[in-house]
């Protein structure tokens, strides 16, 4: 299969080239080609998301696409850009894969599209984006919705997918400050509760979700949910430090649970990582990577 990805720099992109590599021809869109790994089977294409002649140099034909691309700048001052790489991209990618050929579509959405809650969120739950950023995924998400005749679409809301190598995101950095002796803070005894994915498992469901007919929108989240406390003490007990927990009340922060069973029932994923095993893997990998 000949497969087009977006994001192929980022934190599932960087695990998601070699492993789908052996099986595919897959070409890397990428502003800087140069951070991509030297695989025979992956052909990197210099492309920027946010200009209009990003697709330029895309091959003409392709079976699939995988974006994964996103653009995490700050809201006002950079909000063209994440516009354009978050959401108009999303168009440009739809347009050219049904010029191309392209068969399947997969797109990295995020648990972020739904409203509040502190209920456990199907993927039939509200819809009501808090922000920017979760507004340009719900915005790409419609995008594709109008393909449905011409593609086969997954849409993949992820839940806080982690793993080793992950940089300025919830799980590692509550295990950097676990490991630094800084203070995790706990709001409303330890919210947001979550239920984190793992890198191995996200990779599963978007291999899988290559080959699935129709449109697809199906939240992808780990096997168990922890609250930060959990994490922290996981941390702690992978790295041998003892975490520093500081109680606070924001009723900014809610859980951010999803339900599972439409993803479980779509894709087979026996032994999916636990949150307690992915933990620790992270846990272990920050620390060998500074010592």
């Amino acid at each position: 299969m000949r497969i087009v990805i977006t994001g192929a720099t980022g934190f599932i992109g960087g695990y998601l080239v070699p492993f789908l590599a052996p099986r595919h021809e897959v070409f890397c869109l990428a502003r800087d080609p140069s951070r991509l790994p030297q695989i025979p089977s992956v052909t990197p294409v210099r492309g920027d998301l946010g200009a209009p002649d990003a697709l330029a140099n895309l091959p003409e034909k392709a079976d699939a696409i995988v974006h994964l691309a996103q653009a995490n700048v700050p809201f006002p001052e950079r909000a063209n850009e994440l516009f354009d790489v978050n959401a108009l991209s999303t168009q440009r990618l739809a347009d050219y894969a049904r010029r191309a050929g392209v068969a399947n579509f997969v797109y990295a959405s995020s648990g972020s599209v739904y409203a509040p809650t502190d209920q456990v969120m199907t993927e039939d739950s509200l819809v009501r984006p808090q922000g920017f950023y979760p507004l340009t995924k719900q915005l790409s998400e419609a995008v594709l919705a109008c393909y449905q005749p011409q593609l086969n679409v997954c849409i993949l809301r992820l839940f806080a997918p982690y793993g080793p190598g992950q940089t300025a995101r919830m799980i590692p950095g509550i295990i950097g400050r676990v490991r630094s002796g800084q203070v995790v803070t706990l709001a409303n005894g330890g919210q947001p509760r979550v239920n984190p994915i793992y890198i191995d498992d996200v990779l599963r469901v978007i291999d899988q979700a290559l080959s699935l007919k129709g449109h697809h929108t199906v939240n992808a989240a780990g096997p168990e949910v922890v609250s930060i406390a959990d994490i922290a003490a996981i941390a702690g007990k992978a790295l041998g430090a003892e975490p520093r927990l500081e109680h606070r009340t924001d009723p900014t922060r809610i859980n951010l649970v999803a339900d599972t069973a439409r993803m479980l029932a779509t894709f087979p994923l026996p032994n999916m990582v636990t949150a307690r095993e992915g933990i620790r893997r992270t846990a272990e990998a920050m620390m060998g990577a500074t010592r």
